[in-house]
């Protein structure tokens, strides 16, 4: 009787050093710090997620027809319709201060659509810019920063004019003055303007 009394007391004492060692080790196991990659995820994140409502998607080549140079192609893909349409494409960026504009490609240069931005299909859900196809043709999204410059600084080298030269238009004035439309200006329809950013 007593060696079946120790024998008990024997398995009760190994039972319970073995759920000691197995709590031990989950709580040793729950503490472990896991490994984050939160960089990683954000970088690789673009300000143009997503692809196009409708349309066949090309590659958008800017050698044969260079966009004004203050905008930035969002994506590599352009979007041909062959009817009037609505067109819509993401533009994650929008929530950073990116203004988005479709434009159509004509000959030898884009030009800007009326393009509106919008919540898809609220606030919780894509930011969202569209615009009104009004031909078949070739169609991409551009998008240009308009937020505080403390995050983006633009150091504008000063521009030497060699002598000689026309004289440098002012913001507004029309090129067919003769004057040039030099850095940081731009031209835009024949009048010379600020550099948008």
């Amino acid at each position: 009787m007593l060696n079946i009394f120790s024998l008990r007391l024997t398995l009760k004492k190994i039972l319970f050093v073995v759920l000691m060692v197995v709590f031990i080790f989950t709580i040793v196991f729950i503490s472990i710090p896991k490994s984050v990659q939160a960089g990683l995820v954000s970088a690789t994140q673009s300000l143009a997620a997503g692809t196009w409502n409708t349309g066949t998607v090309i590659d958008v080549d800017l050698t044969a027809a260079p966009a004004p140079e203050w905008l930035k192609l969002m994506t590599t893909e352009a979007v041909v319709v062959k009817e009037p349409t609505q067109l819509c494409h993401e533009l994650g960026g929008g929530k950073f201060h990116w203004v988005g504009e479709i434009r159509k490609l004509m000959g030898d240069r884009w030009v800007k659509l009326e393009t509106t931005s919008l919540w898809y299909p609220d606030e919780e859900g894509a930011f969202m810019v569209c615009a009104q196809a009004p031909s078949a043709g070739t169609y991409a999204l551009f998008a240009y920063y308009n937020g505080p410059q403390e995050y983006f600084p633009i150091i504008i080298e000063p521009t030497v004019i060699p002598q000689g030269t026309p004289k440098p238009c002012e913001v507004g004035d029309s090129l067919s003055t003769g004057c040039i439309c030099y850095p940081p200006k731009v031209e835009n329809k024949g009048i010379c303007i600020a550099k948008q950013l």
